[in-house]
């Protein structure tokens, strides 16, 4: 990430992150990182994609309501911890698409960390949506209307990390990426002049991971368009701004600077 475009905020305790959660609202984009050496999945999403952001997730706010949600697709097939859907009302485990409330998902984390007394390597950035412009209310209800669809909630997780690795593969270039000499965009997506063989329905989202749940939330408002399928955006490609107000129609816009939010428990 280009460290001209960050700025850095810590947090200290419960209500920093209450005070978080206040700033944030529908179509705000947020990303995390987790410790390479500790997380088989940070280890295979930060190497392959060059990037120390390994998830991401965009908030929902429910009008009647006022709560805050994270609209994600997370890979924790193994886990037994159960949650009430607040779209279909029905107890699943938490794994792949779902809402999580926003508040509870950052202090959880935050508390697991305290108590295991390491806050090493984790970081939330937030892509703050630009909300000075009438166009905002039509692509927050769009992408409320999306994250309310029913038949997308429990939508699985890709099984094997292949479609990731597929995502970051653009040919040979592709393996300079580890070498740290450009990003997946810097290539120009070479996947679009036939390198994959994965052929995928947009519509369709048999499986969804967390780059590509935002991606697709994106282009379902109308107001984002790019030729690159929504499962080609890794996290890395998603975490600047500008990739992303490219692509977006005027006057939308993400702000140009990224806000990294430092847990230190």
């Amino acid at each position: 990430m280009d460290q001209t475009l960050v700025r850095y905020k810590t947090v200290k305790s419960l209500d920093d992150i209450t005070n978080l959660v206040a700033t944030l609202d529908t179509g705000d984009i947020i990303v995390t990182s987790t410790d390479k050496c500790t997380s088989f999945n940070g280890f295979v999403i930060q190497t392959f994609c060059h990037d120390m952001w390994t998830h991401s997730g965009m908030v929902v706010t429910f009008p009647e309501t006022g709560i805050k949600y994270l609209w994600e697709s997370v890979n924790q097939s193994g886990t037994k911890v159960k949650q009430i859907d607040p779209i279909t009302l029905t107890s699943g485990t938490s794994s792949g698409v779902r809402l999580i409330s926003l508040e509870s998902f950052l202090k959880d984390g935050f508390t697991f960390l305290k108590r295991q007394q390491n806050a090493r390597g984790s970081k939330l950035g937030v892509l703050y949506l630009n909300r000075s412009n009438t166009a905002v209310s039509d692509f927050t209800a769009k992408i409320l209307q999306f994250a309310q669809t029913p038949s997308l909630h429990n939508t699985p997780y890709p099984p094997t990390y292949q479609p990731l690795i597929e995502s970051w593969w653009d040919g040979w270039p592709s393996l300079f990426t580890l070498c740290g000499c450009y990003t997946t965009f810097e290539v120009e997506e070479m996947n679009l002049q036939g390198h994959h063989s994965q052929q995928h329905d947009e519509k369709s989202h048999a499986t969804l991971f967390c780059s590509q749940l935002v991606v697709a939330t994106l282009a379902h408002t109308g107001w984002f368009s790019t030729k690159i399928p929504c499962y080609e955006w890794t996290v890395s490609d998603i975490s600047l701004p500008a990739n992303l107000n490219k692509n977006l129609r005027a006057p939308l816009s993400y702000n140009s600077s990224v806000t990294v939010y430092i847990f230190s428990a």
